[in-house]
């Protein structure tokens, strides 16, 4: 007995440990078994990240989870991801794992599933990558064949996934989101009924019209199925869209050619109830509680074969008479609704697909709204003859239906159109074969958004349709601190609804008052500060419509626009391909005159400009309060007063709130002042200029007339040389600096020596030479630093060495001149004085000391004084001139 324990323990023992060992001895082989079998298949790419096989968690089964599985298309599709998931869990028989005759998967679970199904223009499917009988006969046909993977399920779940099914040929887009999905039965039985549970989102686009907008949809079924003819039979069904509920009865069967449908479907009640149901909730509000009155009913069926030039006859019908329904805690209720709609195609002809709305009519109160469509030829050439009536309360809806907390709507809407018309005759424009007539009002309408500023206001507002064009008779409004009356006419109104086209016409705009800010977007965040130009900012920038192509002829009393206010502003504008033109633009601005030409294009993602601009007579210190580009452009204009002319050319880009963003902007200024005067005092960096050349008093500079012109691009502004004069002093000024303030500029003077003190006109009197009263000596100074916190240096040892050098040359000139005079008297029998050898050591010598001050002898300059001494008494005159004079040498006084 104990030797039979021991057997089994043995037994048990191996059992685990190959349970536990043979996944590690099979993974990658069983991995490789199924890439080789799904790719034999398919024209496509098939694998996945990971495997992972377990035998203990579902022992006697294994159970393989492939991780990071996807499938991506080859040609005409190469390169898109057909399908995706995180993870599939595939359930198998164990011995399959030592054998050669492929796999047989009994239950397949799907999490994390992307599938993107695309049809191309020109019918090409993504989802067509089977290989067809022969080609994979052919591809086995090469080696062993590995066997092939069979579907024997039992079980499988699909949970967490989006399907995406696009057809270009239709203009088709179908998307389910968040859909779960599962199934049990024997699938691989001929006959089985299969239980499955579906719960999903629903969106549907066709031809750009939304009819399913992320509608709720659950279906529970229980499916009958035949797999010897392929019928699958609705046996049990219960639907729900959104809360409408809707029965199934008939079957699918698949066709070589395609499937052969019969069904039917039917509201399984009539309870008007049922029409609030199928309408999204996020619209509805609870209905728990709505009292209704009347009928609704949807019925419909399909019948016939669905092939590729073929669809069955079918029929949708939607009929309500005579319904109302009142929310409990609403003040009006909407009655006499009446809905008779129809939906089908009785041919198969795809092209013979009709949609009827008989009536849509409702009222509330007083007010009514009636309406009535007719579509024929959806494929080729659709038809289209719609009437509409409509005489309603805009604020009266909200009493009556719960409207979205964010949409308050008010105002009264009078409509009374007609149209008919076919697609052929818009596109080619023959708006003779159009009808198109009516009128639209709107009275004192309001409307309100978050991302908008201020509310919209529209006092009145009057359009009349023809085919060929819409007349804008009146249009006056508000919003903010603006006003609007507007008139003109749109053509091409068939075009741009129906086809996209652009929408063309002319305008004329008047206004009082009109803030440009007023009709920007609510902020998201702080505005930027000049300095953090760079920085984006954090709200979407506005884009002009692409379908605009218009003109407009605005006058306004004022404008403004950032911190500017323009009065007696004309304009005319070109609206076309996102951009705004500017012409012939005139305005009042800051007691002068202001004319540009410019343009606004918001075609790429960041906006830009392009403007020339004129302002004559301004004053400047209004200019500086108002413009920050004067203030970055041209800084030290901030110390001036008087008026001011000028040109600027600027490009670059704008900033979400549509102001230059100066980082990115380039560009040329000219300015001259008219008038003008020096406010030394506001300025930190003419103080320090005063305080080192204490020679000048730059207050007293003249600036009379001052013209400057100045080019910036990336973040720097180069100033071209400008002239000054302080009494009979020139100077020239000349740099850059950086949009943060940062300074570089030089300042050059002609000082006369006049100015450089008692010291130096003593050296001047010694030579006794006239020309000497019209030395001048260069000044540099270089200033640094910030616009608020100036560095100033100057250039001690140029204005030294031209000093030394000048006064050198004076006197050499007069001692040479001296010298010819006394060789002159020589040779004319003269008296002769004590002769001297002159020669240019000499010369420098006496000029030496004329600098230090020793009286000079005819006969021969004595006690020279040495050349470096005359430098360093030079550099001690200058230093004054900076502030710096140092203190006299007692042997050279």
């Amino acid at each position: 007995m104990k030797k039979w324990l021991k057997i089994l323990l043995s037994v048990l023992v191996l059992v685990i440990i190959a349970l536990v060992a043979i996944p590690y001895l099979f993974e990658d082989r069983l991995a490789q078994m199924v890439k080789d079998q799904v790719n034999a298949q398919i024209h496509a790419e098939f694998d996945f990240d990971a495997v992972d096989l377990s035998l203990l968690s579902s022992f006697p089964k294994a159970e393989l989870e492939l991780q990071g599985v996807h499938i991506i298309n080859k040609e005409p599709f190469a390169g898109d991801t057909l399908f995706a998931a995180k993870k599939i869990d595939l359930a198998m028989g164990l011995t399959q794992l030592f054998g050669s005759d492929g796999l047989s998967i009994s239950k397949l679970a799907l999490d994390g599933g992307r599938v993107n199904v695309l049809v191309d223009a020109q019918g090409n499917a993504n989802y067509d990558i089977a290989k067809s009988d022969a080609e994979t006969t052919t591809d086995d046909a090469g080696g062993e064949s590995s066997g092939n993977t069979e579907l024997n399920l039992q079980y499988y779940e699909i949970t967490d996934s989006r399907i995406s099914y696009n057809d270009a040929t239709l203009d088709f887009h179908l998307v389910l989101e968040d859909f779960n999905h599962k199934g049990s039965g024997d699938l691989s039985a001929l006959q089985s009924e299969l239980v499955t549970e579906t719960k999903t989102w629903v969106s549907l686009t066709m031809d750009n019209t939304k009819y399913l907008n992320k509608n709720s949809l659950s279906w529970d079924a229980v499916l009958g199925m035949d797999l010897e003819t392929n019928t699958y039979t609705f046996k049990e069904n219960k639907a729900l869209i959104n809360r409408l509920p809707l029965v199934f009865d008939g079957f699918v069967q698949l066709l070589e050619n395609g499937q052969q449908l019969d069904i039917s479907f039917n509201t399984p009640s009539t309870d008007f109830a049922n029409f609030l149901a199928l309408i999204p909730e996020n619209y509805t509000a609870d209905i728990s509680g709505v009292k209704t009155s009347g009928n609704f009913e949807v019925s419909g069926f399909a019948k016939g074969v669905m092939g590729e030039e073929t669809i069955p006859a079918f029929s949708v019908d939607i009929v309500s008479e005579n319904a109302s329904f009142k929310y409990p805690d609403l003040p009006k209720s909407v009655e006499n609704i009446r809905i008779d709609t129809h939906i089908g195609n009785k041919t198969g002809r795809l092209d013979d697909t009709y949609v009827d709305v008989n009536t849509l009519d409702f009222s509330i109160g007083q007010d009514r709204f009636k309406a009535n469509a007719a579509v024929r030829q959806l494929m080729q050439n659709p038809r289209v003859k719609s009437d509409l009536v409509a005489h309603l309360d805009l604020g009266g809806l909200s009493q009556a239906y719960p409207m979205p907390a964010d949409l308050d709507l008010k105002g009264r809407l009078d409509a009374d159109m007609h149209m008919a018309f076919d697609m052929a005759s818009i596109e080619n424009e023959q708006y003779e074969k159009t009808e198109l007539n009516g009128q639209f009002a709107l009275r004192d309408f309001e409307y309100a958004d978050a991302a908008m500023k201020n509310p919209v206001q529209i006092q009145e507002a009057a359009l009349a349709f023809t085919p060929q064009k819409v007349d804008l008779q009146r249009f006056q409004g508000k919003t903010g601190q603006s006003d609007f009356n507007a008139s003109g006419s749109l053509e091409n109104f068939l075009g741009f609804m129906f086809r996209d086209e652009a929408l063309k016409g002319d305008f004329t705009l008047n206004s009082n008052t009109l803030s440009v800010l007023d009709f920007m977007m609510a902020d998201s965040g702080e505005q930027e500060t000049m300095v953090s130009e760079t920085v984006n900012a954090e709200e979407e920038p506005l884009k002009i419509p692409a379908f605009l192509d218009c003109t407009v002829k605005a006058n306004a009393a004022k404008v403004i626009y950032d911190n500017l206010s323009l009065t007696q502003v004309s304009a005319e504008m070109r609206i076309k391909d996102q951009t705004v033109r500017l012409s012939n633009v005139r305005s009042d601005l800051l007691g002068g005159k202001l004319s540009f030409n410019g343009l606004v294009a918001t075609q790429n993602e960041t906006p830009n400009f392009d403007m020339e601009l004129q302002m004559d007579g301004f004053e400047i210190g209004g200019v500086l309060q108002n413009l920050e580009l004067f203030k970055m452009v041209a800084p030290i204009a901030k110390v001036l007063e008087g008026s001011l002319d000028s040109k600027i050319k600027l490009s670059g880009d704008l900033k979400s709130d549509f102001t230059p963003n100066l980082a990115k902007t380039s560009g040329d200024l000219w300015g001259q002042l008219v008038g003008g005067e020096l406010k030394a005092s506001k300025s930190p960096m003419i103080a320090s200029l005063d305080n080192e050349l204490k020679f000048l008093d730059l207050s007293q500079l003249n600036v009379k007339d001052l013209q400057a012109a100045f080019s910036f691009q990336d973040g720097a502004v180069a100033m071209q040389p400008i002239q000054l004069a302080y009494k009979d002093i020139p100077i020239t000024i000349s740099g850059k600096h950086s949009l943060d303030a940062q300074m570089g500029y030089t300042m050059q003077l002609e000082v006369p020596a006049k100015y450089l003190g008692e010291e130096v006109n003593k050296l001047l009197g010694q030579l006794g030479d006239e020309s000497t009263q019209n030395l001048k000596v260069p000044v540099n100074a270089v200033i640094g630093g910030s616009l608020g916190a100036p560095e100033i240096k100057t250039d001690l040892a140029s204005g030294t060495k031209d000093l030394t050098k000048q006064l050198v040359d004076v006197q050499k000139k007069k001692l040479l001149d001296k010298g010819t005079q006394s060789l002159t008297d020589l040779l004319g029998g003269g008296n002769q004085a004590d002769s001297t050898e002159t020669n240019s050591s000499d010369v420098v010598s006496d000029v030496l000391s004329s600098l230090g001050g020793t009286k000079n002898d005819s006969t021969k300059a004595k006690d020279s004084v040495p050349k470096d001494d005359a430098v360093k008494k030079a550099t001690d005159v200058l230093g004054g001139l900076f502030g710096k004079k140092k203190k006299k040498d007692s042997t050279n006084q």
